[in-house]
């Protein structure tokens, strides 16, 4: 059960009702050629609405984004290509009126499967202003996730990011007793113009060689080996190898039991040529081992890993329990991580999804050990609540908020982000969508200090599609 219209939200907080953002393409109706069309423009006005510190006066954005989807379906493969485009106009205290080209993305997917093989490609392109992006809508999953990334806590100040990715994926032997796999994929990051001096470009190369053994209808075998290549342009000029060896096996240990293990070798070496010179190597064993016991309205789960991470070994256990309830859905888990040099930190998550009468409620809650982009491990905590109620068939009104805290390291301080949005919306005819409401945004980092942006917006936008 899924509720795709809280995870797209780059204009309005953790949910978004924008007629441009309401049904992606890929979500249409399967087979033949379909083209998608959208247009939405957005204003708001409010209070600082860059976030600075400290906090500036008020001001006014116009964002007018332009949207293309296009979907091809037949019985061997599936094409998908979405492009989306932002101009924004904006008057703000102390930089005055400015246009540029803001919220730009571009994604296109490839699948083609056949009796016995698969093969996949996707890649992907995002333009953003650091200074209007909102790392709390702008990262999250298709499942209303929040995914930090490792340059989080530096999204502030003027600039540009561009991410990028691009990968391949190809499966033979999908019904004999031995099968392969291939991958391979390059993603990385580009700044320009920013305020921020930390911010460094970086680039990562991976490539992924498997065997699949099927050793019998229960059993199942996989030999897995793996080689990243990571290079930044930052003061010390990183450059990193990672190789991993690992074998893996599923198995079925009764109808309703089923494990899971791996166990592996990890090297990841490190050298730094820039100021000051230096190299680092971790490696060791990796594995882990897993443990699921389906119940008549859920499953049971424990899970216990050690890995080899940039920052150093990172262990883990975790127990967990999925639940079915009426219309919807709650897990949670529960256990502790530690990282190389850190303390023992309590770890989990809980995620709930359920439809309650006329209204929708998807909330996840997190706690995690990451990597901050200086290679240090850090903890985060992930929350992320959205709840839609429909008035009618044609109006609706929603409330979200999203919370994120990243825990001190050696070269980081602790940023925390919170975004409070509520918001009206209607369906003025078919195609047209017309929202309006407020948002309220913190940002307080240590040594630095807090910043608050409260705004009002309102939007008004149109999708349309065909079929040739």
């Amino acid at each position: 059960m899924g509720y795709p219209w809280l995870a797209r939200a780059p204009l309005c907080g953790a949910i978004c009702f924008s007629s441009i953002y309401t049904v992606p393409v890929v979500a249409q109706e399967a087979g033949g050629l379909l083209l998608s069309f959208g247009v939405e423009q957005r204003i708001e006005a409010g209070r600082n609405l860059t976030l600075d510190t400290p906090e500036t006066g008020s001001g006014t954005t116009a964002l007018t984004t332009l949207s293309f989807g296009l979907l091809s379906e037949t019985k061997e493969y599936t094409f998908s290509l979405d492009f989306i485009n932002g101009l924004r106009i904006s008057d703000l205290p102390d930089e005055g009126n400015s246009v540029g080209i803001d919220d730009s993305s571009l994604t296109l997917a490839y699948d083609r499967e056949v009796a016995n093989a698969a093969l996949s490609f996707g890649a992907s392109f995002s333009r953003t202003d650091i200074e209007f992006l909102d790392p709390l809508s702008s990262f999250v999953t298709d499942e209303g996730v929040i995914e930090t990334p490792a340059d989080f806590e530096r999204l502030d100040g003027g600039g540009t990011r561009n991410a990028y990715s691009i990968s391949a994926d190809l499966e033979t032997g999908q019904q004999e007793l031995i099968g392969f796999v291939l991958r391979a994929s390059a993603s990385g990051l580009d700044y320009s113009g920013t305020t921020d001096p930390d911010l460094f470009d970086s680039r990562t190369n991976l490539l992924e060689a498997g065997t699949i053994l099927r050793f019998s209808p229960r059993t199942t075998g996989r030999i897995t080996g793996t080689a990243e290549f990571f290079d930044a342009d930052n003061t010390e000029q990183t450059d990193r190898e990672t190789y991993t060896l690992a074998f893996g096996l599923d198995h079925e240990l009764t109808s309703r039991m089923r494990f899971t293990g791996v166990i592996g070798y990890t090297d990841v070496d490190t050298v730094e040529v820039g100021s000051p010179p230096g190299e680092e190597d971790f490696s060791g064993i990796v594995g882990e081992i897993g443990l699921a016991y389906a119940m008549p309205n859920g499953e049971i789960t424990a899970e216990v890993a050690t890995s080899i991470e940039s920052s150093g070994r990172l262990n883990t256990f975790l127990v967990g329990r999925s639940l079915e309830i009426p219309n919807g859905e709650v897990s949670a888990q529960i256990g502790v991580g530690r990282a190389s040099g850190t303390d023992l930190e309590l770890i989990g998550g809980l995620s709930w999804r359920q439809q309650i009468g006329r209204g929708d409620v998807i909330a996840d809650l997190s706690r995690t050990i990451g990597t901050s982009i200086e290679d240090e491990a850090r903890a985060t905590t992930a929350l992320a609540f959205g709840y839609v109620y429909n008035i009618d068939p044609v109006s609706r009104l929603g409330l979200s908020v999203a919370y994120v805290q990243t825990e001190p390291t050696p070269s980081i301080a602790r940023v925390e982000r919170t975004d409070i949005t509520a918001v009206y919306g209607r369906e003025l005819n078919p195609e047209w969508d017309f929202n309006t409401g407020v948002r309220y945004r913190i940002r307080d980092e240590d040594l630095v200090g807090r910043a608050e942006a409260p705004s009002v917006f309102f939007s008004i936008g149109r999708q349309f599609d065909l079929r040739p």
